[in-house]
Protein backbone atom coordinates (compact mmCIF):
# COMPACT_ATOMS: atom_id res chain seq x y z
CA UNK A 1 0.00 0.00 0.00
CA UNK A 2 2.97 2.29 -0.31
CA UNK A 3 3.31 4.62 -3.57
CA UNK A 4 4.64 3.16 -6.85
CA UNK A 5 8.40 4.29 -7.31
CA UNK A 6 8.73 4.62 -10.98
CA UNK A 7 8.99 2.24 -13.92
CA UNK A 8 12.17 1.42 -16.28
CA UNK A 9 12.57 -0.25 -19.93
CA UNK A 10 13.79 -2.93 -18.08
CA UNK A 11 10.88 -3.77 -15.95
CA UNK A 12 8.78 -6.91 -17.15
CA UNK A 13 5.39 -6.13 -16.79
CA UNK A 14 1.97 -8.39 -17.13
CA UNK A 15 -1.14 -9.18 -16.02
CA UNK A 16 -2.93 -11.73 -13.07
CA UNK A 17 -5.98 -12.32 -12.29
CA UNK A 18 -6.39 -8.99 -14.22
CA UNK A 19 -4.25 -6.90 -11.64
CA UNK A 20 -0.91 -5.57 -13.54
CA UNK A 21 1.99 -6.56 -12.07
CA UNK A 22 5.36 -4.21 -12.54
CA UNK A 23 8.41 -6.24 -11.64
CA UNK A 24 11.73 -3.95 -11.86
CA UNK A 25 15.47 -4.85 -12.19
CA UNK A 26 15.98 -4.19 -8.65
CA UNK A 27 14.09 -6.89 -7.16
CA UNK A 28 16.02 -8.99 -9.38
CA UNK A 29 19.15 -7.84 -7.87
CA UNK A 30 17.79 -8.06 -4.21
CA UNK A 31 16.76 -12.11 -4.97
CA UNK A 32 20.27 -12.87 -6.18
CA UNK A 33 22.46 -11.16 -3.15
CA UNK A 34 19.79 -13.01 -0.71
CA UNK A 35 20.81 -16.11 -2.36
CA UNK A 36 24.50 -15.73 -3.02
CA UNK A 37 24.76 -18.45 -0.06
CA UNK A 38 23.25 -20.84 -2.26
CA UNK A 39 25.18 -19.95 -4.92
CA UNK A 40 28.34 -21.05 -2.74
CA UNK A 41 27.21 -24.25 -1.39
CA UNK A 42 25.23 -25.45 -4.52
CA UNK A 43 26.04 -23.86 -7.31
CA UNK A 44 24.26 -21.83 -10.05
CA UNK A 45 21.07 -23.92 -10.54
CA UNK A 46 19.96 -23.33 -6.46
CA UNK A 47 20.43 -19.91 -6.78
CA UNK A 48 18.29 -19.92 -9.90
CA UNK A 49 15.85 -21.98 -7.97
CA UNK A 50 16.04 -19.51 -5.14
CA UNK A 51 14.99 -16.61 -7.69
CA UNK A 52 11.78 -18.15 -8.61
CA UNK A 53 10.99 -19.15 -5.81
CA UNK A 54 11.32 -15.47 -3.81
CA UNK A 55 9.22 -13.98 -7.16
CA UNK A 56 6.80 -16.63 -6.42
CA UNK A 57 6.10 -16.07 -2.92
CA UNK A 58 6.37 -12.81 -2.92
CA UNK A 59 4.00 -11.80 -5.79
CA UNK A 60 1.44 -14.54 -3.64
CA UNK A 61 2.05 -12.30 -1.04
CA UNK A 62 0.89 -9.13 -2.81
CA UNK A 63 -2.12 -10.99 -4.62
CA UNK A 64 -3.25 -11.51 -1.79
CA UNK A 65 -3.46 -7.90 -0.68
CA UNK A 66 -4.67 -6.94 -4.35
CA UNK A 67 -7.16 -9.56 -4.61
CA UNK A 68 -7.87 -8.13 -1.09
CA UNK A 69 -8.31 -4.63 -1.96
CA UNK A 70 -10.25 -5.19 -5.39
CA UNK A 71 -12.72 -7.00 -3.12
CA UNK A 72 -13.90 -3.73 -1.46
CA UNK A 73 -13.84 -1.78 -5.00
CA UNK A 74 -10.62 -0.57 -5.40
CA UNK A 75 -8.50 -1.08 -7.86
CA UNK A 76 -4.80 -2.64 -7.28
CA UNK A 77 -1.57 -2.66 -8.37
CA UNK A 78 1.68 -5.09 -7.36
CA UNK A 79 5.31 -3.82 -8.24
CA UNK A 80 7.88 -5.75 -6.97
CA UNK A 81 11.00 -4.10 -6.25
CA UNK A 82 14.15 -3.86 -3.93
CA UNK A 83 12.64 -4.24 -0.26
CA UNK A 84 10.36 -6.92 -1.92
CA UNK A 85 6.92 -6.12 -2.96
CA UNK A 86 3.89 -3.84 -2.64
CA UNK A 87 0.20 -3.58 -3.79
CA UNK A 88 -0.94 -0.43 -4.00
CA UNK A 89 -4.06 2.13 -5.04
CA UNK A 90 -5.51 4.98 -4.27
CA UNK A 91 -6.86 4.75 -0.52
CA UNK A 92 -10.55 6.05 -0.72
CA UNK A 93 -12.72 4.82 1.14
CA UNK A 94 -10.23 3.05 3.05
CA UNK A 95 -11.95 2.36 6.69
CA UNK A 96 -9.61 1.48 9.68
CA UNK A 97 -11.10 -2.45 9.57
CA UNK A 98 -10.23 -2.39 5.88
CA UNK A 99 -7.04 -1.72 6.14
CA UNK A 100 -6.93 -4.54 8.54
CA UNK A 101 -8.76 -6.81 6.20
CA UNK A 102 -6.45 -6.06 3.34
CA UNK A 103 -3.09 -6.12 5.19
CA UNK A 104 -3.49 -9.80 6.92
CA UNK A 105 -4.56 -10.82 3.30
CA UNK A 106 -1.10 -10.37 2.15
CA UNK A 107 0.80 -13.15 5.07
CA UNK A 108 -2.59 -15.07 5.11
CA UNK A 109 -2.57 -15.94 1.10
CA UNK A 110 1.62 -16.91 1.97
CA UNK A 111 0.76 -18.88 4.82
CA UNK A 112 -1.63 -20.78 2.46
CA UNK A 113 1.14 -21.11 -0.05
CA UNK A 114 3.65 -22.44 3.17
CA UNK A 115 0.85 -24.63 4.44
CA UNK A 116 -0.05 -26.39 0.79
CA UNK A 117 3.45 -27.18 0.01
CA UNK A 118 4.29 -28.63 3.69
CA UNK A 119 1.49 -30.92 3.48
CA UNK A 120 1.74 -31.60 -0.34
CA UNK A 121 5.54 -32.77 0.90
CA UNK A 122 4.65 -34.21 4.17
CA UNK A 123 2.36 -36.66 2.75
CA UNK A 124 4.15 -37.58 -0.43
CA UNK A 125 2.33 -36.04 -3.04
CA UNK A 126 5.66 -34.06 -4.45
CA UNK A 127 9.15 -34.91 -3.43
CA UNK A 128 10.15 -33.25 -1.00
CA UNK A 129 13.13 -31.34 -3.68
CA UNK A 130 15.52 -28.28 -3.03
CA UNK A 131 12.12 -25.75 -4.57
CA UNK A 132 9.98 -26.88 -2.31
CA UNK A 133 11.88 -27.01 1.20
CA UNK A 134 12.86 -23.41 -0.24
CA UNK A 135 9.00 -22.68 -0.34
CA UNK A 136 8.36 -24.07 2.64
CA UNK A 137 10.96 -21.78 4.58
CA UNK A 138 10.46 -18.46 2.56
CA UNK A 139 6.82 -18.68 2.82
CA UNK A 140 7.00 -19.58 6.44
CA UNK A 141 9.22 -16.68 7.61
CA UNK A 142 8.07 -14.16 5.34
CA UNK A 143 4.65 -14.44 6.54
CA UNK A 144 6.12 -13.91 10.27
CA UNK A 145 8.61 -11.46 9.07
CA UNK A 146 5.62 -9.37 7.71
CA UNK A 147 3.34 -9.73 10.55
CA UNK A 148 6.16 -7.91 12.76
CA UNK A 149 4.30 -4.66 14.21
CA UNK A 150 6.31 -2.11 12.28
CA UNK A 151 4.51 0.18 10.30
CA UNK A 152 5.08 -0.01 6.83
CA UNK A 153 5.30 -4.00 7.35
CA UNK A 154 1.66 -5.69 7.49
CA UNK A 155 2.17 -6.30 10.83
CA UNK A 156 2.18 -2.15 12.03
CA UNK A 157 -0.73 -1.83 9.21
CA UNK A 158 -2.63 -3.87 11.12
CA UNK A 159 -2.06 -2.28 14.09
CA UNK A 160 -2.99 1.03 12.82
CA UNK A 161 -6.22 -0.34 11.79
CA UNK A 162 -7.44 -1.68 15.26
CA UNK A 163 -6.04 1.32 17.17
CA UNK A 164 -7.54 3.43 14.51
CA UNK A 165 -10.67 1.39 15.27
CA UNK A 166 -10.26 0.91 18.91
CA UNK A 167 -7.97 3.80 20.19
CA UNK A 168 -8.21 6.41 17.70
CA UNK A 169 -7.08 8.87 20.05
CA UNK A 170 -3.56 6.71 20.70
CA UNK A 171 -3.32 5.03 17.11
CA UNK A 172 -0.37 7.03 15.74
CA UNK A 173 1.23 6.49 19.31
CA UNK A 174 1.05 3.57 19.79
CA UNK A 175 1.40 2.28 16.02
CA UNK A 176 4.94 4.29 15.39
CA UNK A 177 5.92 3.93 19.01
CA UNK A 178 5.93 0.77 19.04
CA UNK A 179 6.82 0.24 15.40
CA UNK A 180 10.13 2.15 15.94
CA UNK A 181 11.02 0.42 19.21
CA UNK A 182 11.28 -2.94 17.38
CA UNK A 183 12.59 -2.19 14.53
CA UNK A 184 15.45 -0.85 16.44
CA UNK A 185 16.00 -3.77 18.75
CA UNK A 186 15.69 -5.75 15.64
CA UNK A 187 18.60 -3.02 14.04
CA UNK A 188 20.26 -3.92 17.01
CA UNK A 189 20.35 -7.46 17.04
CA UNK A 190 21.29 -7.66 12.95
CA UNK A 191 24.46 -5.37 13.64
CA UNK A 192 25.44 -7.78 16.01
CA UNK A 193 25.51 -10.77 13.98
CA UNK A 194 26.76 -9.12 10.90
CA UNK A 195 23.46 -8.71 8.74
CA UNK A 196 23.90 -5.62 7.21
CA UNK A 197 20.96 -5.96 5.08
CA UNK A 198 18.64 -5.91 7.92
CA UNK A 199 20.00 -3.33 9.89
CA UNK A 200 19.85 -1.07 7.07
CA UNK A 201 15.91 -2.16 6.36
CA UNK A 202 14.92 -1.78 10.16
CA UNK A 203 17.32 1.38 11.07
CA UNK A 204 15.14 2.96 8.06
CA UNK A 205 11.87 1.47 9.52
CA UNK A 206 12.48 3.40 13.15
CA UNK A 207 13.53 6.48 11.25
CA UNK A 208 10.20 6.44 9.33
CA UNK A 209 8.11 5.62 12.69
CA UNK A 210 10.38 8.48 14.50
CA UNK A 211 9.48 10.59 11.88
CA UNK A 212 5.48 9.84 12.19
CA UNK A 213 5.62 10.81 15.63
CA UNK A 214 7.38 13.75 14.95
CA UNK A 215 4.99 15.35 12.49
CA UNK A 216 2.59 14.08 14.31
CA UNK A 217 3.39 16.25 17.11
CA UNK A 218 4.04 19.05 14.80
CA UNK A 219 0.22 19.14 14.38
Amino acid sequence: MFPSSGSSDFDLRFNLFGIPVQVTPMFWLMAVILGLPYLQEAGPLALVTWVGVVFISILVHELGHALAARSVGHHPAIQLTYFGGLAYFQQFRLTPWRLVYISAAGPAAGYALYLLCYNLAIYGYIPVSMTVQQLVTVNFYWTIFNLLPVYPLDGGQILLGLTQALLPRFSPQITHGLGAIVAAIIAIFAFRSGDIFLVVMFAMFAMLNIQMLQSRRMW
